[in-house]
């Protein structure tokens, strides 16, 4: 199993079982978390903070393009506010 899959199977784990209703994120590249999250749990509040984009730190192990990344970080403020 990946590490990625394993990561988003175990914070859902742990919002289910601590009846979470509030999280937060921080740290949001791809969103592929936080689309997990939300498709699997009952969460009133999902906070998903990004430190970098204001700074305009393209993560350059990404290898991804400026453009590809801030429409990646766009999908993830609409689905944020599902």
């Amino acid at each position: 199993m990946k590490r990625d899959r394993h990561h988003k199977l175990v914070l859902v784990d742990l919002i289910r079982e601590n009846n979470i209703k509030i999280f937060a994120e921080i740290g949001v590249a791809r969103c592929t978390t936080l689309n997990h999250i939300l498709q699997q749990t009952e969460l009133s509040e999902y906070w998903a903070v990004d430190p970098w984009l204001p700074y305009n730190c393209i993560d350059k192990r990404m290898k991804v393009s400026e453009k590809r990344w801030k429409s990646w970080h766009m999908k993830a403020c609409r689905r944020m506010l599902y």
